[in-house]
């Protein structure tokens, strides 16, 4: 969810300025970090409920 918020932030943001390298790096590694971070809790909580 705070990803999402901060994508959407990242966006509006982008809009206003020049999109640079670095800038679009910067919100590929957000992006990417997210979704293992999403997928990780995700097989985590699936783990948890198949054991119990």
């Amino acid at each position: 969810m705070l990803c999402a918020h901060a994508l959407i932030l990242f966006n509006k943001f982008s809009c206003f300025c020049d999109i640079s390298e670095m800038h679009r790096t910067i919100v590929k590694f957000v992006y990417v970090s997210c979704m293992y971070i999403y997928i990780y809790i995700y097989i985590y909580i699936y783990i948890y409920i198949y054991r119990n």
